[in-house]
């Protein structure tokens, strides 16, 4: 009754973003597995974050630690990650400060960020 609902997520809804390419990657990879489900950003989500986690595996030096992981991750900056932009931001401990909001059916997801320098 007048009230606008506003969603957000974390990432993009992967369809409505199948033009950045981890989107396409995780588009065929997911493709068996969706059969017979709805897709959801909450299944993209875990897809990025897993990708990142082999991205930092790949990146590491010497034996898989924690500490080696952890590290590995910190040291993204300005990384073009499969067309999204990663910095590790340390005072928050964070990789992204994007946020997705769902404009309504049919419509983009407007992405936001929450610091000026993005």
């Amino acid at each position: 009754r007048g009230i606008d609902l506003v969603v957000t997520s974390v990432v993009p809804n992967p369809d409505q973003s199948a033009d950045l390419p981890l989107v396409k990657e995780y588009k065929s990879v997911m493709k068996e597995f969706l059969k017979g489900r709805i897709d959801s950003p909450f299944y993209f989500e875990s897809y990025l974050m897993l990708s990142l986690l082999v991205e930092a595996l790949k990146r590491g030096k010497g034996k898989p630690t924690s500490y080696n992981i952890m590290c590995e991750l910190e040291g993204f900056k300005d990384f073009n990650f499969k067309g999204f932009t990663i910095n590790f931001v340390p005072e928050e401990r964070v990789l992204s400060h994007n946020i997705w909001i769902n404009a309504g059916i049919g419509k983009n997801w407007i992405k936001v960020s929450q610091h000026a320098h993005e």
